[in-house]
């Protein structure tokens, strides 16, 4: 980490999400998402506010990312 990169932490209580978002400080940025399972789980849970009630998932998958730099 450095003075171009900003990261947002989230604590569940199954795991830690963070996105990491870089910017070289000139026009270019980058993304990338970080799911880590804390020890004693073999899955992820959340919160689902549609279904009213948590669901658990496997090892999510990023299909795309995107950022912008002004």
């Amino acid at each position: 980490m450095n003075a171009g990169t900003l990261v947002r932490l989230t604590a569940e209580r199954t795991h830690t999400f963070a996105i990491w978002l870089t910017t070289d400080g000139k026009g270019s940025c980058s993304v990338r998402l970080e799911w880590r399972l804390k020890p004693g789980f073999k899955t992820y849970e959340r919160w689902d506010p549609r279904e009213q009630d948590t669901v658990e998932f496997g090892q999510p998958v990023v299909n795309r990312t995107s950022c912008s730099a002004f």
